[in-house]
């Protein structure tokens, strides 16, 4: 008969000890990992003239580069490498790109393309889109200030970038991005909650 030895009864304790909470998981998250941009949204807008793929990222210089957020039950906290980070930046560049539904994903045109024009510029509605940009925290909307909008186009695509200030907006509220057309119609909105 084999007794074991005392190493052998340490590891077959220390296994049976540990597989338990090793079933049972951490209840932690795993943390998410920012890049550079933080993609917020993907739509598609039919109209009149056409129709067109609107896709919305943000983006601070180096800021969310390697920005981790971790989530533990209800409490969430970000961290960049060992420090904890709690706001934004002083601003934020907001980016939204037009383009043809042809040179992407096709949701709801069927074919019905803004490339028929001569270019996505001619496309009534490039020329004339408004935003309005919200910081949301808990149900309740406060104005984003929005400190410029400029605009570049190419044939295949026109991009918008909003520049909104920032400072001392903490991470948890969620930036609620609306687009409208010349009349006033609100034709997207985008929501970005890290």
């Amino acid at each position: 008969m084999l007794i074991p030895s005392r190493m052998q009864t340490l590891f077959a304790l220390a296994i049976f000890v540990a597989i338990p909470f090793r079933l049972a998981g951490d209840p932690r998250e795993k943390p998410q990992k920012y890049e550079k941009e933080v993609f917020f949204g993907l739509t598609q807008i039919q109209t009149n003239d056409g129709c067109v793929n609107m896709t919305v990222a943000v983006s601070a210089g180096d800021f969310f580069w390697h920005l981790q957020k971790i989530q533990n039950g209800d409490a969430v906290k970000f961290r960049k490498g060992s420090q904890v980070v709690t706001a934004f930046p002083e601003n934020i560049s907001v980016t939204l790109q037009v383009s043809d539904p042809g040179l992407g994903i096709d949701m709801y045109c069927r074919g019905k393309s803004a490339i028929q024009m001569k270019t996505i510029g001619d496309f009534a509605l490039m020329k004339s889109l408004q935003f309005k940009a919200f910081w949301e925290r808990n149900s309740q909307i406060r104005d984003a200030v929005e400190l410029s909008v400029q605009g570049h186009s190419s044939l295949i695509y026109r991009i918008y970038v909003l520049s909104i200030q920032s400072r001392d907006v903490p991470l948890t509220d969620h930036l609620i991005l609306s687009v409208f057309d010349g009349a006033g119609n609100k034709v997207a909105t985008f929501s970005l909650a890290l």
